[in-house]
């Protein structure tokens, strides 16, 4: 799995490449934090990625996740959301990390 950062006001060009954990389907993004969230299903994790204003992609953590999971969501209360097909809930994370915008 990998996250690219594109220039989209100059040609598009790429900023910023990061490439973490496999399985990615569906991406959050917390704009108050500046963070974007991928849950992966083949390597059961949730990375989160801190994104700056120039573009740059740092990642900031790794948590386990559900088996299978393969989307994420932020909801503006540093909370991210995981689906859990096999199991049939959503999991809840704490998002801990330090704002990045």
């Amino acid at each position: 799995g990998a996250v690219t950062v594109l220039d989209a006001a100059h040609t598009g060009r790429v900023l910023s490449t990061v490439r973490r954990g496999s399985g990615f389907d569906v991406m959050g993004y917390d704009a108050k934090l500046g963070h974007i969230y991928v849950a992966g299903s083949a390597c059961g994790c949730l990375v989160i990625l801190g994104v700056a204003r120039s573009g740059t992609l740092t990642v900031l953590g790794e948590e386990r996740a559900p088996p299978g999971t393969h989307c994420a969501a932020g909801d503006e209360a540093a909370h991210v959301w995981l689906c859990d097909p096999a199991g049939g809930r959503l999991w809840r994370f704490d998002d801990r990390y330090p704002k990045t915008r």
